[in-house]
């Protein structure tokens, strides 16, 4: 990864290294024109000797540009190519899995022991003490119930209240 990333910026400071170089040697040649049109004479001057002065540094710049220009274009295309991983297939000779088969085996019937029954001995348990239970007298009560009247009616629940309590 890192190596692509170095690679692009490389090869695209190369382009720009190559475009500057461009530019400087068309600077150059115009004003080499110039030199060679304005100063090919006997007489040279100050602005001549300016101007070769301006011709060796472009010339010096677009060679230096472009030899960087070039050297960088080419050290990232290197680097692109070589960062992408290099896959080595190796073919698998084809081997052919056979699943296994299996056959249902009848299954033996599994035979138990008959083990001797243990013989139950219960326990006694104590008998519930009976309840006393007084006879059944409501046909009796119902009866005296109604032929009496409400006063004493009244005075029966209340003795029978009383006679439950006591």
């Amino acid at each position: 990864m890192a190596r692509t990333v170095w690679g692009t910026l490389s090869f695209v400071s190369g382009c720009i290294c190559l475009l500057i170089a461009i530019f400087l040697f068309g600077d150059f040649s115009s004003t080499k024109t110039e030199y060679t049109q304005y100063c090919g004479g006997i007489i040279v001057t100050q602005s001549c000797n300016q101007a070769l002065s301006r011709i060796d540094f472009l010339q010096f710049l677009y060679t230096f540009c472009g030899i960087f220009g070039i050297a960088f274009c080419f050290m990232g295309i290197y680097l692109i190519f070589t960062s992408q991983q290099h896959v080595i297939y190796v073919p698998q000779p084809s081997v052919q899995f056979v699943q296994p088969q299996f056959q249902q085996l009848p299954q033996p019937i599994p035979q138990f022991q008959q083990l001797p029954q243990p013989i139950p001995q219960f326990q006694q348990l104590p008998q519930p003490i009976p309840q006393f239970q007084q006879p059944d007298r409501s046909d009796e009560l119902l009866k005296e119930l109604v032929d009496s009247t409400p006063q004493q009616v009244q005075q029966k629940i209340d003795t029978s209240i009383l006679d439950d309590l006591l």
